[in-house]
């Protein structure tokens, strides 16, 4: 549902995008997860790269230009974007091993009981 009050609302509004999009070019890491996606799209973050959304905005996504596929977290080097809202704990946990490493995010794993599931890696930059 495209609401005032979510992330299709702040594209509309658009004051977060160029903000955005100044903080990727200054080579800031970029994260978004379920719709948070269609910011970064419509700021120019995404581009043409590989990137995830939640399963309802993947037409828009493409719409961008974006290289849409269906995963939980997709880590394009600068972009890493989640596909539905339960896959903020899946970037989290890729976010602790890309910054911290590998087995501080399987300690937080271990303390919430959660399962590490795949990242698709793809290298674009």
């Amino acid at each position: 549902m495209k609401a005032e009050r979510s992330a299709w609302g702040e594209v509309e509004r658009g004051d977060w995008l160029p903000l955005l999009a100044e903080a990727a070019d200054s080579g800031a890491l970029m994260a978004s997860v379920c719709t948070g996606a269609m910011l970064l799209a419509h700021s120019g973050v995404i581009g043409t790269r590989t990137a995830t959304t939640h399963h309802v905005a993947l037409d828009d996504l493409a719409a961008t230009g974006a290289t849409v596929v269906q995963e939980r977290v997709v880590d394009t080097g600068r972009v890493i974007t989640g596909g539905g809202v339960t896959s903020g704990l899946d970037v989290g946990l890729h976010l602790v091993e890309r910054l911290v490493g590998p087995e501080a995010a399987e300690a937080a794993a271990r303390r919430m009981e959660y399962p590490r599931l795949p990242v698709l890696v793809v290298d674009e930059g």
